[in-house]
């Protein structure tokens, strides 16, 4: 009788076991998530995702506050300029590049410029988020 149950619960319980165990049911990272886990959002927005700028920090005590930076507009990243999106290696290429430091961008004032941070993350990451910002 119990032979008899466990075969039958035997193809239920095989589509389990490969939903966990087989390659392509790997969880995919979620670009959203991965932008707000690595507080890319204390530089930038993305209005058209409702995310907004983490509020700056309190200077600690016996610290001083920089008086001479003026506080910056965040960059929304809702819709990346053109010349991202014109990029010849094409635009995902480009701000995965962008991220991990490899090319410049040229600002208003005609100064170049290389993203502030490096991109730590992992490449799954990196891929989640750039598919999160280039659609």
């Amino acid at each position: 009788m119990k032979w008899n149950l466990l075969k039958s619960m035997a193809p239920a319980l095989g589509m389990v076991l490969a939903f966990f165990f087989l390659p392509g049911s790997i969880a995919v990272a979620d670009g959203k998530q991965v932008f707000l886990d690595m507080k890319c959002n204390k530089c930038h927005t993305i209005k058209s995702a409702a995310i907004t700028q983490l509020p700056k920090a309190p200077a600690e005590p016996g610290e001083e506050e920089d008086e001479e930076e003026a506080p910056k507009e965040p960059t929304d990243l809702s819709k990346l300029d053109d010349q991202v999106m014109k990029a010849p290696e094409g635009a995902k290429e480009h701000v995965k590049k962008w991220l991990k430091k490899e090319v410049q961008h040229t600002t208003k004032e005609g100064k170049l410029v290389k993203h502030k941070k490096l991109f730590k993350g992992s490449d799954a990451d990196l891929q989640a988020l750039v598919d999160f910002l280039v659609k």
